[in-house]
């Protein structure tokens, strides 16, 4: 339980502004804890371990709020409001203008500023600034509402105690604020440089095909061409307007899965049939590379509900890349049903993977292609994990002493045989 309340906002995932609100109650917490210590080893008045007490029974269900209900934008008004509220009771039984609610109001303002945006932080500390002129104020016409230290020693130590710890968790906090802050610039600064070499590699994708585009019809300009000659450049250019409409629809898919926009259409799918028609398309390809092109199936139909024309398309990458990397032998697809799950199975006795391309293996842009000498965006892999991701499968690569060898995870609570 502890474990679970330090990793909920020290090492949170959210964004800034959400994580400091956790730091903030942690830090409030520790003061009101940290108070009542000083008032009971001080012998101080009653009144301030009650207030104490109040102060962890709000400041507890502020925290709860943040850990396990949706952030609002409201929480940490609600929190600096308790705050002052809690300050401006423990005013008069904790020596007033005097005594260390002063440094406690300083510490409300630097929590204001973690969480606050600049209007509001000023709005926030007018109020502060009110509150204060009010209490001092009330405190000079009516001194006998003060509960005044027994001895100044006791007063001395409640102030250096105060101050001292204001003093360390303020820096302390400022410091994991600013390293938080920093973090947050080295992502930014990593996100216009993966911005950078996308644009860089997509002009270099755009380019190539448009300029043998350009160069065919510059071609096809001339008189003397032969019939067979135009039709071979026609040829051509089409294959290179079909790479160029392929690539802007990878783009395309990329750009709606990473911001969330991309729909499925779930029917119910014959996965026997879905492979075997894959099979059929491809077998021309495999042919033509004289490539043996095997279908593996179960005896039972397996179906599943499943958005077809993405998963259509994840196998379609998937044997894609193993009929372009494998230059002889086989290329099998195979289905297995096992308790938990459907698994396909896309194995080639290709090259393999080697362990350094594995690190980047489902990034953007990973270009397996490259090493071989062969053509590709090195969007295929990436776009195939993200929409297995996406629908709740997993794509892997698994060990293999031959060639490559990836498996899609269809779960059972996702499927089922028909």
């Amino acid at each position: 339980m502890i474990r679970r309340f330090i990793t909920g906002f020290i090492f949170s995932t959210a964004p800034l502004e959400e994580k400091a609100y956790g730091w903030v109650c942690l830090l409030v917490t520790t003061l009101v804890l940290l108070a009542l210590l000083v008032n009971t080893v001080l012998g101080l008045d009653p009144a301030l371990r009650i207030l104490s007490y109040l102060g962890l029974a709000g400041y507890l269900p502020l925290y709860l709020m943040w850990r396990f209900l949706p952030h609002h934008p409201r929480y940490p008004f609600l929190l600096l409001l308790f705050s002052t509220l809690l300050l401006m009771i423990g005013w008069f039984p904790n020596g007033g203008i005097v005594g260390s609610i002063p440094f406690f109001y300083l510490t409300v303002l630097f929590l204001a500023g973690l969480l606050l945006k600049p209007r509001m932080l000023a709005l926030f500390c007018g109020v502060c600034l009110l509150q204060i002129l009010a209490l001092t104020g009330i405190e000079l016409q009516y001194p006998s509402l003060l509960t005044p230290y027994s001895s100044k020693f006791q007063q001395a130590l409640d102030l250096f105690i105060s101050f001292s710890f204001v003093g360390i968790t303020s820096m302390f906090w400022m410091h994991k604020v600013h390293h938080a802050y920093q973090q947050e610039r080295e992502n930014a600064l990593l996100a216009n440089q993966v911005k950078s070499q996308f644009l860089s590699r997509m002009s270099h994708e755009l380019r190539t095909p448009l300029n043998i585009i350009i160069g065919l019809t510059q071609q096809m300009r001339k008189k003397n061409l032969s019939p067979d000659r135009q039709a071979l450049y026609l040829s051509r250019v089409e294959d290179n307007g079909l790479q160029l409409l392929e690539l802007v629809n990878q783009l395309l898919d990329v750009s709606r899965i990473e911001a969330g926009r991309l729909d499925l259409d779930y029917r119910l799918c014959h996965l026997n049939t879905l492979l075997h028609t894959l099979v059929e398309q491809l077998e021309v390809t495999a042919l033509n590379k004289g490539l043996q092109l095997r279908l593996c199936l179960p005896e039972q139909e397996c179906s599943l509900q499943t958005d077809i024309a993405r998963l259509r398309q994840i196998l379609l990458n998937l044997l894609g890349n193993a009929l372009k990397f494998t230059s002889s032998g086989t290329v099998t697809l195979r289905l297995e049903a096992s308790p938990e799950a459907f698994l396909i199975h896309v194995e080639d006795t290709g090259p393999g993977i080697s362990a350094t391309q594995q690190q980047h293996l489902f990034e953007p842009f990973s270009r397996l292609a490259e090493a071989a000498g062969i053509e590709g965006s090195g969007l295929g892999l990436s776009i195939a994990h993200s929409l297995a991701l996406h629908m709740n499968y997993q794509l892997r690569l698994e060990p293999s002493t031959v060639g490559t060898h990836f498996v899609l995870i269809l779960p059972l609570t996702l499927a089922s045989p028909a």
